[in-house]
């Protein structure tokens, strides 16, 4: 009796001890606060980028570009990484998550960026939406033709067994520009650029892969006519329609050090307006249509510290210049080495070769704003060398220097507009996008200071022979973030100076703060370009004839469920 009463008094009270853990934990998945991961954009008109030429920011860079585009190992790893900081955080049994922010402020301008997704599971999938929208911006009115409107939609959806992936994708983005009555034959420009991709992976036995896939897109442009327009003095000013179609396969092998693959790749871009609307780029044999086949070839090994790889190709085509083949390749290397100064690692890349890209036509002119093209645009083929080096000291300091040089190879030059160059602005109000030798050699370098609540930032970054026109010759660049404790409220500000023979010497200055107003809604307050707010001007767009979209306060809620 007494045994049986000693082991029912242990059940009872590991019953009691297991309810009263269960509601601990209940209570803590309550007060579970997702990281506030998202990122504000407010205002600005779309810009070339600045790492490469021209290195697009615009979405899905990977659709768009028909270079040497050889398929990453792991790289599933992101979303499993973002899945278990979710599951870190209690998220509990929630699959489906949503984030995004939206907001608007002076003078008038709106953001809406929203993303529902799941990353787990055998079905995926993400669907993202963004609107962005300015009106009147420095000083001037919408009806001069100062606004700026831009709205996208993309969707993905996977389909995962422990042997085959299949992904389906779609997208559309619509942007208007006005053009600042500086066009004599339009109010604005609009572009439309809608596609789609399929993609197939099969993972073999004893390590052999097989993937497929093809991507489609159709791109859209024109202009508003004025009611006593004058007529462009060529058609593909008035307005452009073209059609890309990319299939390519892929096949390899790898193990836990390498991965061995092939890769074979057609694209096409076709123009669908009238015949003879375009002009034949240089040495291409239709101006109706340009074609590129690609081989290649890619070895990696990669070892607990040290990456290294090797890719080597042929591409052949109607839009290779003067060459009737080019040979693209590429040797690189990545590690990382512990130092005694700091309990990091210290991590370094470097890698070089023959770099030769076919960028579509659309999405030269969606990256390049207020540009056009006349043509189907030829290869653009660089020789170019990258180091990138990451050093911490001790544990708050690190110290992050990349550093790149491009060359023209075989006459293949870069296909972009010349914004300081005024026999380049057309009567239609575009800059014409046209192909240049170039050689670059540029520097950026980063220090952070990050102690427990206060985050430091300085930055400088040098083109030192070619500079885009774009750019300016040099940018510093300074920062800090003060964050309070738990992350409820954070507050900075930043400043940029920019140094050279055409730039705007008025630094940009911004500040920005939040407020956790629940575990899942944070409320921001962002001033951007505060200087040129408050006297009502505005800077040029990359040293053209256009003023850019700057100098807003923006008022913005944050959210993640």
């Amino acid at each position: 009796m007494k045994k049986s009463f000693f082991a029912f008094s242990l059940l009872l009270f590991a019953g009691i001890l297991s309810a009263q853990t269960q509601q601990g934990a209940e209570q803590t998945e309550e007060e579970i606060e997702l990281p506030d991961v998202t990122t504000v954009i407010s205002g600005g008109a779309l810009t070339a980028g600045k790492d490469s030429v021209p290195d697009y920011k615009r979405i899905l860079p990977d659709q768009n570009t028909l270079g040497v585009q050889l398929p990453e190992p792991d790289g599933v790893e992101g979303k499993e990484e973002t899945v278990s900081e979710y599951n870190a955080a209690g998220a509990g049994d929630q699959s489906v998550f949503a984030e995004g922010k939206i907001g608007g402020g002076y003078p008038f301008c709106f953001l809406g960026d929203f993303a529902v997704y799941r990353t787990t599971g055998n079905a995926p999938f993400e669907i993202k939406f963004s609107h962005e929208n300015a009106e009147g911006f420095g000083g001037k009115t919408s009806s001069d033709g100062y606004f700026y409107r831009n709205t996208s939609i993309e969707a993905e959806k996977d389909f995962t067994s422990s042997s085959s992936k299949y992904v389906l994708s779609g997208w559309y983005e619509n942007l208007d520009e006005g053009f600042q009555k500086k066009s004599a034959s339009f109010t604005d420009y609009l572009w439309n650029n809608i596609g789609g991709k399929a993609e197939a992976d099969w993972t073999l036995s004893r390590g052999f892969y097989l993937g497929t896939g093809v991507h489609a897109s159709y791109y859209n442009r024109y202009g508003t006519q004025w009611s006593t327009a004058a007529e462009p003095s060529d058609p593909w000013e008035k307005s452009a329609k073209f059609f890309t179609f990319i299939p390519e396969f892929n096949a390899g092998w790898k193990n836990d050090s390498f991965d061995i693959s092939f890769l074979a790749k057609y694209a096409t871009q076709l123009n669908l307006k009238d015949t003879g609307s375009l002009e034949k780029a240089e040495d291409s044999s239709s101006a109706e249509t340009g074609q590129k086949g690609h081989f290649a070839f890619n070895f990696e090994w990669t070892d607990e510290n040290v990456q290294m790889w090797a890719k080597a190709g042929v591409t052949f085509g109607t839009q290779t210049g003067d060459n009737s083949a080019l040979f693209p390749f590429e040797l690189g290397t990545s590690f990382t080495i512990p130092v005694s100064f700091s309990s990091r690692s210290l991590s370094m890349g470097i890698e070089g070769g023959l770099k030769s890209e076919w960028y579509l036509a659309s999405y030269l002119e969606q990256n390049n704003p207020y540009s056009v093209m006349y043509c189907i645009p030829n290869e653009q083929s660089d020789w170019y060398a990258k180091v990138n080096l990451s050093m911490p000291i001790k544990n708050i300091f690190n110290l992050d220097i990349n550093s790149v040089f491009r060359k023209t190879a075989f006459g293949n030059g870069v296909w972009a507009p010349d914004y300081t160059d005024s026999s380049a602005f057309l009567a239609s109000g575009y800059y014409l996008i046209s192909e240049s030798d170039r050689t670059e050699f540029n520097t950026d370098a980063e220090f952070t200071v990050n102690f427990s609540a206060v985050k430091l930032t300085g930055g400088w970054k040098v083109f030192w022979i070619d500079v885009p026109s774009w750019e300016d010759r040099q940018s510093f660049k300074a920062a800090v973030l003060v964050e309070g404790k738990d992350a409820k409220w954070n507050a900075g500000a930043s400043v940029i100076e920019y140094l050279g023979d055409d730039a705007d010497k008025v630094p940009v200055l911004g500040v920005n703060a939040s407020v956790k107003a629940a575990s899942s809604i944070r409320l921001a307050l962002e001033a951007d370009d505060i200087i040129k707010l408050i006297s009502q001007k505005t800077r040029e767009f990359c040293h053209s004839q256009y003023k850019k979209n700057s100098g807003h306060v923006t008022a913005l809620v944050k959210f993640q469920f």
